[in-house]
């Protein structure tokens, strides 16, 4: 129960803005048209990508290093220098590009917006992991769910007044720069601790592989939506993200937030109890996560038409839905490979072999690109997609063993298959059936799985049964 009490925070921080995003996301395809999308969504990539490979190893040190007695003030006075200068560069940029684009028409104006919008973001993104790592848990939860709220707001007011990528852009710089400003008083109070042992050279070390990794990483997620748009054009793009983005986020909110809890007391009891208990944590884990996501890639086989109704635009609702569950079946991969497969690296302190894996899976996912995407556009971006995921999985698997054997239920994993094959069945029965009665009967069979999964598990799904983690 403390456990939960302690996390509950988090959670909130992570729930209620990935519902304001999912509200703003599906409210920008009735907004904004597909070309306009597809081009924010390209500039919303080129920030997350440019900001990973840039400043993220900043937020990995604050995370590691604040807590430690030798190292606060260190890691204080460099996080402030660090994004002050990654400031006044994107300042720099943004009057170079608007001062170029008046005489290139060709430059796209959402350049300069992001230019700035990049900073502001990472000192926001910042901002909160130093509230993390100092374990203010009500200061973390208010200052993200009240910048998705400003942010989001602004975004879509900004959007229906000028639809364009800018707006939306715009939005989100001014919401991030309203809460950073609030929470800059933060960085500004000296931690008191001794400035000795930890130097700035050995917190690069340790935050820059990592920061690589999530880099390749982001690559991977957000490259194919530029190859499309340079193929196929910015509406294409639009209609692929605006699909891809609305389960990959999901999906991604969820198995973060369930992974909350778990990771510190998997971490602990690897140190404590060793790689065997730990193992026997993280299996469990994946089985949770397994019984989420393989019935909604099924049910999203059966109904992405529905969903996309629901949630999209009408410009955007045939394309999507022809990818969505091939999405869901592509995140479901990325995250237990994530979230189960890699833990063992991060366990064992061998974060180089992680970084080889993810040189490798990024490579093949740009040769796909560039192979597929000409030719079967949307479908080629999923399969490379795919390709580059099951790949980086079975890396994950096979070098991973060498430092702990992670085995799934099998008896689990056959309840799952039996459920998802009934899940089709009663899909395929009910397909020409009311919305009303369709929902009903996944209801029901919902409720009978889960029931079927809770007591069929070797050990209930919940914080206490992990060892290491008190009552």
């Amino acid at each position: 129960m403390k456990s939960l009490v302690n996390i509950a925070p988090y959670i909130a921080a992570r729930a209620l803005p990935a519902a304001i995003n999912f509200a703003l996301y599906a409210s920008l395809t009735h907004v904004l048209t597909p070309a306009a999308f597809g081009r924010y969504s390209v500039a919303f990539a080129t920030i997350v990508t440019v900001n990973l490979v840039a400043i993220h190893w900043v937020r990995l040190a604050i995370l590691r290093y604040t807590s430690h007695p030798d190292a606060a003030e260190t890691i204080r006075r460099l996080a402030v220098r660090a994004l002050s200068v990654y400031t006044i560069v994107g300042v720099m940029v943004a009057a170079t590009i608007a001062i170029v684009a008046q005489r290139q028409e060709a430059i796209p104006a959402w350049l300069a917006v992001a230019a700035v919008a990049a900073p502001a973001f990472a000192w926001f993104e910042s901002s909160l992991e130093q509230l993390r790592a100092r374990e203010r848990r009500l200061a973390y939860a208010v200052a993200a769910i009240g910048r998705a709220a400003l942010a989001c707001s602004l975004s879509l007011y900004f959007a229906s007044r000028w639809q364009t990528e800018s707006a939306v852009l715009l939005g989100g710089l001014v919401g991030s720069a309203v809460v950073s400003a609030v929470l800059y008083r933060n960085w500004t109070r000296r931690s008191g601790a001794v400035e000795t042992k930890i130097t700035h050279a050995e917190i690069i070390r340790f935050s820059l592989p990592l920061a690589v990794t999530l880099s390749l990483d982001a690559i991977v997620n957000y490259s194919d939506r530029a190859f499309v748009a340079a193929w196929h054009g910015d509406a294409a793009a639009g209609t692929y993200a605006s699909g891809y983005d609305l389960i990959n986020q999901s999906l991604g909110v969820v198995a973060a937030t369930l992974n909350l809890g778990v990771y510190p007391a998997v971490v602990r009891t690897f140190d404590k109890q060793g790689p065997t208990q730990a193992a026997d944590a993280l299996n469990k884990f994946a089985a949770t996560l397994l019984s989420v996501f393989l019935p909604i890639t099924a049910f999203l086989f059966l109904e992405a038409p529905t969903v996309t109704s629901l949630a999209l635009g009408p410009e955007f609702r045939t394309g999507a839905a022809q990818i969505l569950p091939w999405v869901a079946l592509a995140a479901t991969l990325n995250y237990v490979r994530a979230f189960y497969f890699d833990v063992p690296f991060q366990l064992a302190r061998r974060t180089a072999t992680q970084l080889r894996i993810s040189v490798a899976s990024t490579g093949v996912n740009l040769g796909l690109n560039v192979a597929l995407i000409p030719r079967f556009a949307l479908q080629g971006a999923l399969a490379a997609t795919l390709g580059s995921y099951l790949l980086s999985l079975g890396l994950s698997w096979y070098y991973g063993r060498k430092h702990m054997v992670l085995s799934l239920p099998k008896l689990l994993l056959v309840r799952i298959a039996a459920g998802c094959g009934l899940l089709w069945c009663v899909g395929l029965l009910a397909a020409n059936s009311s919305l009303v009665v369709r929902f009903v009967a996944y209801t029901v069979l919902l409720l009978l799985g889960a029931g079927v999964l809770w007591r069929g598990a070797p050990s209930r799904v919940g914080l206490s049964n992990y060892p290491g983690v008190p009552e």
